[in-house]
């Protein structure tokens, strides 16, 4: 979530999430709350920004470390559509839709892991209510 958080737009040099809650078209902020297990409204029209095409890869990059996989559970369930989605709307090559899905991971992993998934979605909760009051 620190390195989305980050994400620096090239083009202008804004952070990414403050350039998305800024937009009038609400589109790139959905694509934040992934990782929560928030999908994509009906009917979202992208903009196929740069930094949503980079944000995409960074969670693509965490889908496919298998180690991560049981603290993103949230990011797993939504992540599949939401990169079809920008896919058809942006072109191929836009977003990766095939990544791990995490069926070949032992459940066993799960109880170690449960902590390090509830300081994950602190941490989103925390991070979405700081760029509230800064705002």
């Amino acid at each position: 979530m620190y390195d989305t958080g980050c994400l620096v737009d090239p083009t202008t040099s804004a952070y990414c999430y403050i350039s998305a809650v800024a937009n009038s078209n609400p589109s790139d902020l959905y694509f934040y709350q992934l990782p929560l297990g928030i999908a994509l409204p009906n009917g979202t029209t992208l903009t196929c920004s740069g930094c949503t095409k980079s944000l995409l890869g960074l969670y693509e990059s965490a889908l496919g470390n298998g180690a991560e996989l049981i603290d993103l559970s949230g990011l797993r369930q939504t992540y599949p559509p939401a990169a079809a989605l920008a896919s058809s709307q942006c072109g191929q090559g836009y977003a990766i839709s095939s990544v791990v899905t995490g069926a070949a991971i032992g459940l066993h992993v799960m109880g170690s892991r449960l902590s390090s998934s509830g300081r994950l979605l602190g941490s989103v909760a925390l991070f979405a209510l700081g760029w509230s009051l800064f705002l």
